[in-house]
């Protein structure tokens, strides 16, 4: 996502796009500071950047610490989908 020490805002943009729609979480922008959504939110935004790389294992600690049962429950499907694909 650098190039000659820049980041690339339109492949950040589309990758911010892709996992927004992938992963259900609410946040208005690319640009939003992370800190200030719900824990949910924000477990989903670090759980896409890693899938964002395309990593042929990814190992979650206690992915759903420390977040309501909602977002628990999305996370669990969300991992279920993962490992239906190979990924887990």
């Amino acid at each position: 996502m650098r190039r000659s020490g820049f980041l690339q805002f339109k492949k950040r943009d589309s990758i911010y796009s892709e996992y927004a729609e992938k992963l259900s979480f609410s946040n208005p922008s690319p640009q939003q500071y992370v800190g200030k959504l719900s824990g949910g939110n924000q477990q989903k935004i670090v759980i896409g950047k890693w899938m964002a790389l395309n990593p042929k294992l990814l190992i979650l600690d206690e992915p759903t610490r420390g977040i309501d049962v909602g977002s628990k429950s999305e996370t669990h499907k969300l991992i279920g989908e993962m490992a239906r694909e190979g990924l887990l």
